[in-house]
């Protein structure tokens, strides 16, 4: 099948798997979990229809680069500094020295390999992109518990993206950290001249405001060029790809973060809409139905991992302050369900075992292991934070 036949496939499975997770209620059957499915059904391993080459390659390339700069445009540099902020960079913490222990008490994978840590990144992650609209739909997203969701999962996405660009760059160390505080230092340059970057946010806004209805649609154009720009300026400094497009979606969200309705709602659409959703069909493609089948245990033991190592601190997280304000607390049941949400992870696990496997430093395999469970986990954790969460009393605010 031609590049372009197989390109078509895999827009019909996109289209497929929007309309199935639509008329799922309470989003118990994320849009993700349909894609990685297609993909498997369609690819090497199932029908044969799809077999990514160098074509579809580079778009599922792009795909992972819009992945990592919606990552990064769902981050807001005031949650980091805030008091939630510090609680969840300390839960994170305590996560990373978890999961590096469990794979110490192994002993199956040598803690300071590549393997090693592509594996502690996939149990540290939260699937802060999966969880927006499961929040929005179920009313949690401006309540306090959601603020406690969306803080520990900016953390979760923050910490193991800086880990990636350590771990599993193909460039040296040495250029990975280079590229790690060259991301710091504009971080903090932009916390300084914060006030006339967002004026000139504004100036942005008002312009794409005003461009709305022509046919240059210049927003898209300023984010497909900020995103590529940045990109191969990061692979042109021997920077990690995910560090680059990370980094776009940071500048961005810093740049415009008030009246960003228009902005919003076409920068979704060109990531969300077509090439996000082509990435994780091309990454299911590579996954092995018969790892899902012949090691069940495998990938129970991962998602077993992934309760423990990241589910169990955000918990005990939850009794500490989480504000100024000393005698505001959760509910018993919102905490149960808020570390449930933040256990959700699958994008970086995809992420990170695409890399590694690229790097000949994991199977395919322990890949498809670990996605499985990762998958396991965005079909379990909103199910089981749904069905505690559903008699939970609303708890007070935050602010």
């Amino acid at each position: 099948m031609s590049a372009l036949s197989a390109l078509f496939v895999i827009l019909v499975g996109c289209v497929l798997a929007a309309s199935i997770a639509h008329f799922v209620p309470h989003r118990l059957l994320p849009e993700v979990i349909v894609l990685l499915g297609y993909g498997i059904a369609v690819g090497p391993h199932g029908l044969g229809w799809v077999h990514p080459g160098a074509e579809l390659g580079l778009i599922g390339e792009i795909g992972m680069a819009f992945l990592f700069l919606m990552a990064g445009y769902e981050v807001d540099q005031r949650d980091l500094v805030s008091r939630l902020g510090r609680n969840a960079t300390y839960t994170w913490i305590v996560s990373l020295m978890l999961a590096a222990g469990v794979i110490w008490w192994r002993g199956r994978i040598d803690v300071i390999s590549v393997e090693g840590g592509a594996t502690i990144i996939a149990m540290t992650a939260t699937a802060l992109g999966t969880l927006l609209p499961i929040l929005r739909d179920r009313g949690i997203l401006g309540s306090p518990q959601g603020r406690f969701i969306m803080t520990q999962g900016a953390v979760g996405e923050v910490g193991p993206i800086l880990l990636i660009a350590l771990v599993l760059s193909a460039r040296s160390t040495v250029i990975s950290v280079i590229g790690v505080i060259g991301f710091a230092v504009a971080t903090f340059v932009i916390m300084i001249v914060r006030k006339r970057v967002v004026e000139a946010g504004e100036r942005i806004v008002r312009m794409i405001h005003l461009e709305a209805e022509t046919t240059a649609q210049l927003s898209v154009r300023l984010a497909a060029v900020l995103l590529v720009g940045l990109v191969a300026l990061a692979d042109g400094l021997g920077i990690d790809l995910v560090l680059g497009a990370f980094a776009a979606g940071f500048i961005v969200r810093q740049t415009i973060p008030n009246g960003r309705e228009e902005f919003d709602g076409k920068l979704d659409g060109l990531a969300y809409g077509f090439f996000i959703p082509i990435f994780f069909v091309i990454s299911g493609t590579a996954i092995d139905p018969a790892v899902v089948v012949n090691d069940f245990a495998g990938w129970l033991w991962f998602l077993a991992c992934l309760i423990a190592v990241r589910g169990l601190p955000i918990f005990v997280a939850s009794f500490f302050p989480l504000t100024d304000d000393l005698h505001t607390r959760l509910g018993f049941r919102e905490r149960i369900s808020a570390a449930c949400y933040a256990t959700t992870n699958l994008p970086i696990i995809v992420a990170v075992t695409q890399l590694a496997v690229s790097q000949e430093a994991m199977s395919v395999t322990t890949a498809s292991t670990l996605v499985c469970a990762g998958a396991a986990s965005v079909l379990v954790m909103p199910l089981a934070a749904f069905l505690v969460g559903a008699r939970s009393p609303a708890s007070r605010d935050l602010r």
